[in-house]
C-alpha cells in the first residue's frame, strides 16, 4: 500500500546569494539545543526578535511534554501549544524576546526544568520566509490577512487564540484551497468546512471563510505564514511526496535542510 505524505517545511543550512533581497538564513532562523536551568536563561542565536518579530517553537528532548509555542503577535509569555485546541495561554515562563534571541524565567518542566534537555526552533519574520500576522475575525466569507512575503505562501498556521475548542487549521500548497490539515490531529486531508474560502493565497493576501476556527466575528486569531521560494538563493520550501512499500524516497531541495515537518495526507497518521 502507498502512503502520500506531506514535506511541509524544510529551512535551509546555506544560502547562495543570486536574487535581490534574499534573507540571509542565519538572521532569520536557528536551532537551539538547551539544557534546562530551572531558573534564568538566555539564549543568543543573533535573530532579532524583539525588532524583527517571529516565533520560537520549543520542545523537551527527554521528558514527555508538550510542544510550547511564543510568538511576538501575541507578546513575551504567550503560548499555544500543537497537540490541544485551548486557546492562548500566557503569560508564562518567564519568556520574552530580545534583539539577540530570546530568554526565560522558569523551573517548569514544560520548558527550563534543570538537567533536562530541549531544543527551540527561531523563525524571524522576513519577506521570502515567514510572517506571523495577528487579526481578528468578522465572519464574513471572502476576508482576506495581508501578509508580508512578497512572494505566494506554501504553508499556512491558523489558530483562534481568544477560546479553547478550536482546532489547528493547516494550508498546503500541494493540497490547494479546498482541503485542510489539521496541527493538533491524526486525519488526513478533508474538504470539510475548509477555512481558505476555495481561494489560493497570494503573494500578499490570504483569503478565509466565515467558520469561527479561522474567521468567527470578533474572534481573535494568530497565523503562522511559510514561504515556498523555489529561486537559486530560496531558503524555503514546501512540498509533497509519494512513499511505496517502505522504499527509500529522494527529495531534491537544492539546498541542505534543518528543519523538516512531515503529515501523512492520504489517511489517519
Amino acid at each position: 500500500m502507498s502512503s502520500n505524505k506531506k514535506l511541509l517545511q524544510a529551512a535551509s543550512g546555506f544560502l547562495n546569494s543570486a536574487v535581490a533581497d534574499p534573507p540571509d538564513i542565519g538572521d532569520v532562523f536557528s536551532i537551539d539545543l538547551y539544557t534546562g536551568a530551572s531558573g534564568s536563561l538566555t539564549v543568543n542565536n543573533g535573530i532579532d526578535l524583539s525588532g524583527e518579530g517571529g516565533l520560537v517553537w520549543h520542545k523537551g528532548r527527554d521528558i514527555a511534554e508538550y510542544h510550547n509555542l511564543f510568538d511576538t503577535e501575541r507578546g513575551n509569555g504567550m503560548i499555544l501549544r500543537t497537540s490541544n485546541t485551548n486557546g492562548s495561554d500566557g503569560a508564562f515562563f518567564g519568556q520574552a524576546f530580545t534583539s539577540t534571541g530570546w530568554s526565560l524565567n522558569t523551573s517548569d518542566n514544560q520548558i527550563n526544568s534543570s538537567s533536562i534537555t530541549y531544543v527551540a526552533w527561531t523563525f524571524r519574520k522576513a519577506p521570502r520566509f515567514f510572517d506571523v500576522i495577528k487579526y481578528t475575525g468578522n465572519g464574513t466569507a471572502g476576508r482576506t490577512v495581508s501578509h508580508d512575503l512578497g512572494i505566494s505562501p506554501g504553508f499556512i498556521i491558523v489558530k483562534r487564540i481568544d477560546a479553547n475548542g478550536e482546532p489547528w487549521y493547516c494550508y498546503h500548497r500541494s493540497l490547494g484551497a479546498t482541503k485542510y490539515l489539521r496541527l493538533n490531529g491524526t486525519q488526513a486531508a478533508t474538504t470539510s468546512d475548509e477555512p481558505w474560502n476555495n481561494t489560493e493565497p497570494t503573494s500578499s493576501q490570504v483569503t478565509l471563510a466565515q467558520y469561527n476556527s479561522a474567521n468567527g466575528n470578533g474572534g481573535e486569531y494568530i497565523m503562522y505564514v511559510f514561504a515556498h521560494d523555489t529561486d537559486d538563493d530560496g531558503v524555503i520550501q514546501c512540498g509533497n511526496l509519494t512513499i511505496s512499500s517502505q522504499a527509500s524516497t529522494n527529495v531534491a531541495l537544492g539546498f541542505e535542510p534543518q528543519w523538516i515537518l512531515l503529515k501523512h495526507t492520504s489517511s489517519t497518521s
